[in-house]
C-alpha cells in the first residue's frame, strides 16, 4: 500500500498531509486523556500555498543524481502497422502512427500538419495486427518510459526548504520541476551533522 500510495504522489502531484483530530477528557488526576482520536491523510494541490522556489544547486551541496523507470514501454515513436485483411493477407503497405508533444494519438495518413509537434527523428516499430489497433494499443507499442528523476543535495545554505516543497532545481544547465520528498540527517567525523535532502522530479510523460 504504501508504494502504490508513493507512485499515486508521483503521478497526480498532490502531496499528502497528516493531520490529527480528537477529543481530550481530565483524568481523576487531573490530566487529560485523549478519546475518539483519528489521523486524517488529506492531499493538497499546488494552489494550497504552495508557490515553487527557484534555486541553483553546484557540486559544493554534492550533488547525485539517480533515474528511477517507473513503467518501462519502448524506445520505438512510429508505428508501422499492417492489418490482415478479409482473405488472410496483409495489405502491402502498413498504416502509420506516432504520438505528438501533447501525448495524443497521430494517424500520418490524415495529418496535415508542420511536424513540429511530433518526434524529431523516426524508430518505427512494425507490427501485425489480425484486426486495426486502438488507440491504446497503439500507445502502448512506442510510448516512452516513464521515468523519475531523484537528486540528492545537501541543504540549500540561502533557502532552506523542507518536505513537499515544490521546487524548480538548476543543475549543469539543466532545470527540473518536481518536490522536496524527503529529509535525512548524517553525521561525519569530528560530529558535523549534514542536512541532506531527497528532490524528485514529476513523471515524464504521464
Amino acid at each position: 500500500m504504501s508504494n502504490i500510495a508513493k507512485d499515486l504522489c508521483r503521478v497526480i502531484r498532490l502531496q499528502p498531509s497528516v493531520y490529527y483530530q480528537g477529543q481530550m477528557v481530565p483524568r481523576p488526576d487531573g490530566s487529560l486523556e485523549p478519546v475518539d482520536n483519528n489521523i486524517f491523510i488529506s492531499f493538497f494541490g499546488r494552489e494550497w500555498n504552495r508557490k515553487e522556489k527557484s534555486i541553483r544547486v553546484d557540486f559544493n551541496q554534492n550533488v547525485s543524481i539517480e533515474h528511477e523507470v517507473i513503467t518501462e514501454r519502448s524506445n520505438y515513436n512510429y508505428l508501422n502497422a499492417y492489418v490482415k485483411k478479409a482473405d488472410g493477407t496483409y495489405n502491402s503497405y502498413g498504416q502509420q502512427w506516432t504520438i505528438n508533444d501533447k501525448n495524443e494519438v497521430v494517424d500520418m495518413y490524415t495529418y496535415r500538419g508542420d511536424g513540429h509537434e511530433l518526434p524529431k527523428q523516426r524508430l518505427v516499430k512494425s507490427v501485425f495486427y489480425d484486426e486495426a489497433p486502438s488507440n491504446g494499443e497503439i500507445k502502448s507499442q512506442i510510448t516512452k518510459d516513464s521515468t523519475v528523476i531523484n537528486l540528492y543535495f545537501n541543504q540549500h545554505s540561502l533557502m532552506k526548504l523542507v518536505l513537499n516543497d515544490l521546487v524548480e532545481v538548476w543543475y549543469m544547465d539543466k532545470n527540473y520541476h518536481g518536490y522536496i520528498a524527503d529529509r535525512c540527517f548524517t553525521e561525519v567525523e569530528g560530529g558535523i551533522t549534514t542536512d541532506r535532502l531527497l528532490f524528485v522530479e514529476g513523471l515524464n510523460d504521464l
